[in-house]
């Protein structure tokens, strides 16, 4: 006796044209979360090798390091490197910051902490007293970013270089 074998079959329509248009995007969608994943690994989000900025050279004595990117409400620093040419006869350094730029932020320190500060109408200066053997000196304020998107400020030393950077926030 023969053994009958049993086959059963469920009829089911392909759709070929959806099934190529759905691997297309299923490419799309991987290639995409790959670049996101390589973005953020680099420092497009924040912490990463791109993300950190210097703007300035030593030998003009004004050199500021920064993060291009940040987040919104989020704890950021900008460090301002003061070397020799940028000290006065009277062992003070003179920093001013964009008061625009400033407005978008919240100072919570400044370290080491200026020995006076004047509101100017376009920015902040201030003054800071250095003992010219410890130049160069790193001045860093402790800010809280409130801004959303780019943000444009400037950095420089009266009568001396000034040197505009650019951050952006994200929420």
């Amino acid at each position: 006796m023969a053994k009958s074998e049993k086959t059963e079959t469920t009829d089911i329509t392909e759709d070929l044209g959806f099934q190529q248009k759905s691997w297309a995007v299923q490419r799309v969608a991987w290639l995409v979360m790959l670049a996101l994943s390589a973005a953020a690994l680099l420092g497009l989000f924040g912490g990463g090798p791109f993300s950190g900025a210097e703007v300035g050279t030593d030998g003009s004595g004004l050199r500021i390091s920064y993060d291009r990117f940040v987040r919104q409400e989020a704890p950021a620093t900008l460090n301002i490197h003061v070397g020799a040419p940028a000290l006065r006869a009277d062992s003070t350094a003179q920093i001013w910051i964009d008061r625009k730029w400033l407005a978008e932020m919240e100072v919570k320190r400044i370290t080491p902490e200026p020995e006076s500060s004047l509101v100017e109408p376009d920015r902040i200066l201030y003054t800071f007293r250095i003992v010219p053997s410890s130049a160069p000196t790193v001045i860093t304020w402790y800010l809280e970013t409130h801004a959303l998107g780019r943000s444009r400020g400037a950095v420089g030393v009266p009568g001396g270089p000034s040197y505009p950077f650019s951050q952006f926030a994200y929420p």
